[in-house]
């Protein structure tokens, strides 16, 4: 069933999905010590209804492995293959520790791997940056709906970047260009379009095959 601490449903929401409800209770202790609101489902076939009510608040999910219904793995790839979900974070949790469980966890698309019993420090480290990466995606698909309009109308270009933020920005916007929607996507794949991403060692600029040389907008820098 689910269950939801005395918090109200905010940004910084995790959901804690685990068919051991002992295991939920240190968890969910730890986190709410931390400041965390806390929201939990021993079943992960029902967290798929809850997590599309709740995809707006929610940063973290803490993912087992074994479960009835639907294993944790079969939820991660459910999860990941919907781009409504990109921004929430998936940590898993669970007592499966070989080298092949892990690749394959990480493979299907976790921010990271624990393995139970993990540490308080540990578990708050891994949510704590998992936020920060849920916070930063956001921040930077942000971005991208400001400046949407302007990329709307190109059909080839060469985005330029010198920095890590500026590449991470053009990224995002070099997939928007190419399929009129916001969603993360590889550099190798963009590069097999029109569009081409290069780093340099001077403020990005934009070349459009009909147009003069237009740097982006500084804010990006």
């Amino acid at each position: 069933g689910v269950q939801t601490c005395a918090l109200p449903i905010l940004a910084n929401t995790i959901l804690i999905i685990d068919d051991d409800e002992f295991a939920i209770e240190l968890t969910e202790q730890t986190l709410t010590d931390a400041g965390y609101n806390v929201v939990s489902s021993t079943d992960s076939f029902e967290a798929t209804s809850l997590i599309g009510k709740m995809a707006d608040e929610l940063a973290v999910i803490i993912l087992d492995w074994q479960m009835p219904n639907m294993t944790g793995i079969e939820f991660l790839k459910w999860v990941r293959n919907r781009p409504e979900f990109e921004n929430i974070q998936v940590i898993m949790q669970t007592t499966m520790d070989k080298t092949e469980n892990i690749k394959e966890g990480i493979d299907a698309g976790a921010f990271y791997y624990l393995t139970k019993p993990a540490k308080k420090e540990i578990i708050l480290s891994t949510v704590q940056s998992a936020v920060k990466e849920h916070e930063r995606k956001l921040e930077l698909l942000t971005s991208l709906k400001e400046s949407q309009n302007s990329f709307r109308l190109v059909e080839s270009a060469v985005l330029k970047y010198q920095s890590v933020k500026e590449g991470d920005f053009i990224e995002i916007a070099g997939a928007d260009i190419r399929n009129g929607e916001a969603h993360l996507s590889g550099f190798a794949d963009i590069k097999k379009s029109s569009i081409v991403i290069e780093n340099v060692k001077e403020k990005p600029v934009l070349h459009h095959k009909d147009r003069k040389s237009t740097r982006l907008n500084s804010s990006h820098a």
